[in-house]
């Protein structure tokens, strides 16, 4: 679906590369679609690439190292989203950040579960609703709560650039759409 390199030039627009995404940074569960920057240099970290990359641990990864921590599409996948996010922000220097996406449920998966297009996701994300029909549904914002003492929320926002509403049951993101959510958090400098 090369999420990544289909969000760049928005994300250039945005500034996201002056602010977030610049210095020495890591892409976990990159694929075959790692982030390039203009400043820096990236890690492609994906079990793709070695079969020892688990984007729930990192544990090869050393603490306080990383500029920015970028990860598009990934955690939907992982066991427990939590202990990752844990880790994403752990690799990360106090005052670096951590730029994730993950799919919304209502844009991607269309209330239906499993998702329809894609086997590998084990949770579905939402920002707007409190409670879901899906069973395995994390409310974005309500979960990003228990981060808080280590990260700062700096932006949650919902990413549907060429999304066609009138369009069901079909995977747009195949295509130009994008169907996520996005989010910066920013590791705190005093632990």
């Amino acid at each position: 679906m090369r999420e990544t390199t289909k969000a760049h030039d928005r994300r250039k627009r945005a500034g996201y590369f002056h602010r977030y995404l610049k210095g020495n940074g890591v892409d976990v569960g990159c694929g075959d679609d790692p982030l390039k920057v203009p400043e820096g240099k990236v890690l492609a970290y994906d079990r793709l690439i070695d079969p020892a990359h688990d984007a729930q641990t990192l544990a090869d990864l050393p603490d306080d190292h990383f500029d920015f921590l970028y990860s598009s599409n990934c955690l939907e996948q992982v066991e427990w989203p939590a202990r990752a996010l844990v880790n994403w922000i752990r690799v990360v220097k106090p005052g670096g950040y951590v730029f994730f996406t993950v799919p919304d449920e209502d844009l991607y998966e269309q209330g239906f579960w499993p998702s329809r297009f894609n086997a590998d996701h084990q949770w579905s994300w939402t920002m707007h609703k409190n409670v879901s029909n899906m069973p395995r549904s994390i409310n974005l914002l309500h979960w990003l709560t228990q981060f808080c003492g280590t990260a700062r929320i700096l932006s949650v926002q919902l990413t549907d650039t060429n999304y066609d509403y009138s369009v069901s049951k079909a995977d747009q993101t195949l295509k130009d759409a994008e169907a996520f959510i996005e989010v910066i958090l920013q590791k705190r400098r005093h632990l």
